[in-house]
């Protein structure tokens, strides 16, 4: 089974109408957001997992947020979904993959279980940092960009 990535940039007041119709999200988003174009990044959505996973692990929290209950509600009845604000913004330099070695991204996914051609791991982890990278540093203090896998 493959999980897609989708990315929508909502206002943010519009979190508790989208909390409350978690097991419906991605309809209300649709009709309510702006979708993330998500052509540029080829991979399944867990390879997006494991590198917010990887990111956590080298102190960068994306998984933080203020809006901590509705990001419960939405994984819980949607699946794995990041809230991040323009308070996360102050990530947008630990998301530059120049910053980590090759060797270390690789040995990371495959340590994580994937069965990926080793230089198919840092080419992943690339086009992640580039998908959330782009959205994040264009958005404003009344939105939230939503990250779901499912």
């Amino acid at each position: 089974m493959s999980f897609v990535a989708s990315l929508f940039v909502l206002p943010v007041d519009q979190l508790p109408a989208l909390a409350d119709r978690a097991e419906r999200a991605y309809d209300f988003l649709i009709a309510t957001a702006d979708e993330v174009d998500t052509d540029s990044f080829p991979w399944s959505g867990y390879g997006l997992v494991l590198t917010v996973t990887y990111l956590d692990e080298q102190g960068v929290d994306l998984m933080a947020t203020p809006h901590r209950e509705v990001a419960y509600r939405l994984s819980d009845g949607w699946g794995f979904t990041l809230l991040l604000t323009s308070e996360h913004q102050k990530h947008l330099p630990a998301l530059d993959p120049a910053r980590y070695p090759a060797d270390e991204l690789r040995e990371y996914f495959a340590g994580m279980g994937t069965e990926m051609d080793p230089a198919a791991a840092g080419e992943l982890a690339r086009d992640a940092f580039s998908l959330l990278q782009t959205p994040l540093a264009a958005l404003a203090d009344d939105q939230v960009l939503i990250v779901h896998v499912g």
